[in-house]
């Protein structure tokens, strides 16, 4: 985005912006969420009247399908893998 003038920002700008980035729809979402929440802590010290990122419209849906591995894939990972990495991945 660039140097920016806080009290000149717009939502359709900021939609604008974060479809350009080449990130993951999930990390664009997670910088709008970052961006409001500092608007929110600006209202809440009266340095802003509203907040912009409020009416920014942001999908978090993935942008292709992720890889699903097969059963025999999982049993060659696992097999790979030490008993610690292996208590990790089932943790998860």
């Amino acid at each position: 985005m660039g140097e920016f003038a806080l009290c000149k920002i717009k939502p359709i700008e900021v939609e604008l912006w974060l479809r350009q980035l080449p990130l993951a729809r999930s990390s664009c979402a997670k910088i709008k969420n970052i961006m409001s929440v500092l608007f929110n802590h600006a209202r809440r010290y009266e340095l802003f009247d509203d907040n912009p990122i409020h009416l920014v419209r942001q999908s978090a849906k993935r942008r292709r399908i992720p890889l699903i591995l097969l059963v025999d894939e999982i049993r060659q990972l696992l097999s790979a893998v030490g008993p610690l990495p292996r208590i990790l991945i089932f943790m998860d």
